[in-house]
Parts: structure tokens; sequence; C-alpha cells
């Protein structure tokens, strides 16, 4: 199961508005400098500009800390 499917099945339908698993993923991936090819498989994106256009921003201190928050959960 592909990031976005898991987001599908959890209800949220990519329309946003809520917490995503896509969210979170593709940024800590994206922040470790895994391949964005890799992340762009990954995530279920036709290219790589998607998922770069998408995620490939420098995180908040808000965002560093929910990252933190999660990834301590699982």
């Amino acid at each position: 199961m592909r990031a976005g499917d898991a987001d599908a099945a959890a209800g949220d339908g990519g329309g946003g508005g809520g917490f995503t698993i896509c969210g979170t993923f593709a940024p800590v991936l994206t922040a470790r400098r895994h391949s964005p090819r890799v992340v762009a498989g990954l995530m279920g994106h036709a290219s790589t500009r998607m998922t770069l256009d998408a995620y490939a921003h420098a995180p908040t201190a808000a965002e560093e800390d929910a990252t933190r928050d999660v990834m301590e959960r699982m």
C-alpha cells in the first residue's frame, strides 16, 4: 500500500484540511535526503516534480514538532 492509498482508506480522500499520512511521510523522507524518485514512487506520484513541488519545503518548527511526535509513536 502506498501512502496515498492509506490516506484514502482512512477516509481523508486527499481533500486536505486534516492530518494525512502523506503530509508527514513525504516531508520526513525528503528531509532525510531520500531520493525524490523513491519518494515519488512511494507516494504514487507521476513525476518527481509533483513530489518536490508539494513536499520539498523547509519545515516550520511546528511541522518538525508534529513529525517528531508522530515518529515517536510509531
